[in-house]
C-alpha cells in the first residue's frame, strides 16, 4: 500500500466517480483503476461499489478511508516539518495593522519573530482596517491584523 493509492482512494471517496476523481488527480482513468484494484487486493477489502452511480462507498471500506485521509494529512505534516528543516525562513513579510492595537502588539511580535527568525524582515504599518484590505487585495501586503 502507498500513499498515493490512498490518495487515490480518497479522492475518489470524495468525488463518488473514477472520471472526475482521475481528472482531479491530474491521472488517466485506467491507471486510477488498475491503482485502486491493487490496493484492493492488498487490503482484501473491497472499496467502491462500481455498479451505482455515482459510485458508493462498501461499509467495510469506510472506516479504511476515514484512516487513509488521517495518514495523508499525518504524512503531509511530515513533508513540511523536512521542508522547513531543510530550508531557512527568510525574506521580507509586509503586515498592516490596526493603530488601536498597534502599540500593545507590536512590541511582543517583533522580539518574537526576531529571535525566532533572524533572516526574516517585517514591515509593519498602522493603518485601518479598510486600507488593509484594500492593500491585501493588491498585494501591497502579505498579513493583515484588523477589527472587522
Amino acid at each position: 500500500m502507498t500513499l498515493q493509492q490512498l490518495r487515490y482512494a480518497v479522492e475518489i471517496d470524495k468525488t463518488k466517480n473514477f472520471a472526475n476523481a482521475a481528472l482531479a488527480l491530474n491521472i488517466a482513468q485506467p491507471t486510477l483503476s488498475l491503482q485502486i484494484q491493487k490496493l484492493e487486493r492488498e487490503i482484501k477489502i473491497k472499496l467502491f461499489d462500481r455498479n451505482t452511480n455515482p459510485i458508493s462507498t462498501m461499509p467495510e471500506a469506510k472506516q479504511f478511508l476515514e484512516q487513509a485521509k488521517l495518514t495523508l494529512l499525518e504524512a503531509e505534516k511530515l513533508e513540511y516539518m523536512i521542508s522547513n528543516q531543510e530550508s531557512k525562513i527568510e525574506g521580507e513579510i509586509r503586515i498592516g495593522i490596526i493603530p488601536t492595537i498597534a502599540g500593545f502588539l507590536l512590541s511582543k511580535l517583533m522580539i518574537l519573530m526576531d529571535k525566532k527568525y533572524p533572516e526574516l524582515k517585517l514591515k509593519l504599518y498602522e493603518i485601518p482596517t479598510s486600507e488593509i484590505i484594500n492593500f491585501i487585495d493588491s498585494q501591497k501586503l502579505d498579513l493583515g491584523i484588523l477589527a472587522t
